[in-house]
């Protein structure tokens, strides 16, 4: 039973983030859109800050039950402020009439590199989430909470950039160049998270502490940088702005993420007991940099072959 019900609230968290991106992003006008998904994306981070910390504070002093019935109210709630205040937003988009197929979606230029440099970013966020916390108890003598509270370092700045990297993308900050400095930090974290096998030195819980800093902020920015170039892609390929587009694009976003975090944690894991922990992040971190070159290489060579067709009337 309690695997069903997990199940179900896999499906209902499926249901709600596709639609909170697009109805946060309506608030505002266009030229804020970045600050907007910044936003909804930093109380994402909160929630992931703030929900294992407080669900575990609730259930020392109350037990298992607490945290459920407390999110369960928390969700009644919201469920009775969104009828009250979205209903009516979302009549008016119900009588659009103007509907997108997922080909044509797919068909639009720079979204299928989008999907695969987030599914590579999405790797290294759960890349080493099995093997971590058994490698800094075997190495420096962790207990549960000191990894827990080193972890915080890396959910802070995933959540606390946010915001910041949405007004530079307001400001012209291009997705792709985004993308490519956001990967490139992750890139760096990898090789100090490890460190690069023969670097002894930097094996040590403040270089651990800065990599996972560094981690986050990089993730924060590529994910952001991923969303906003798929709502470009979809403007370049001349598809209806409504609600139903955008919330196919979110969606994609976070099966993207969602399959990134499948395989980061499978072969995470899987290469941990063959290669260690120095180097499995060296070979994420080679990975990442990789494909983050080849994709940018793949943008800028199909910017440059539209620059080159001509109009004919």
């Amino acid at each position: 039973m309690s695997l069903l019900f997990r199940i179900i609230a896999a499906v209902g968290e499926s249901v709600v983030a596709p639609t909170a991106y697009p109805l946060g992003a309506q608030q505002f006008s266009e030229k804020n859109q970045g600050k907007a998904i910044s936003v909804v994306e930093c109380c994402f981070g909160i929630g992931m800050v703030f929900g294992p910390s407080l669900g575990g504070v609730m259930y020392n002093a109350f037990g298992f039950s607490a945290p459920i019935w407390l999110l369960a109210a928390l969700l009644l709630l919201i469920f009775g402020t969104s009828v009250i205040f979205l209903e009516k937003r979302i009549k008016t988009q119900l009588n659009t009439k103007e509907e997108t197929l997922w080909r044509d979606l797919f068909m639009c230029p720079g979204l299928i590199p989008n999907v695969i440099g987030l599914i590579i970013a999405g790797t290294a966020y759960n890349w080493y989430s099995a093997s971590l916390e058994p490698y800094l108890v075997q190495q420096f003598g962790f207990n549960a909470g000191q990894v827990g509270l080193i972890l915080v370092g890396f959910s802070c700045a995933y959540t606390f950039l946010a915001p910041p990297f949405g007004v530079l993308f307001d400001w012209g900050l291009s997705p792709l160049y985004a993308a490519l400095m956001g990967n490139g930090v992750i890139m760096l974290s990898m090789f100090l998270l490890g460190p690069i096998p023969g670097l002894d030195d930097l094996n040590n819980i403040p270089v651990k502490a800065t990599a996972l800093v560094l981690h986050g902020a990089g993730t924060s920015c590529t994910y952001l940088a991923a969303l906003l170039g798929m709502v470009e892609s979809i403007k370049a390929g001349g598809l209806p702005q409504t609600e139903q587009t955008t919330g196919m694009v979110t969606s994609v976003w976070l099966m993207s993420l969602s399959l990134g975090a499948f395989l980061g944690s499978l072969i995470g894991g899987y290469l941990y007991d063959i290669i260690g922990f120095s180097w499995l992040c060296s070979v994420e971190g080679i990975a990442v940099g990789l494909t983050t070159i080849c994709l940018v290489g793949a943008a800028l060579l199909g910017r440059k072959t539209d620059d080159n067709y001509q109009s004919f009337e």
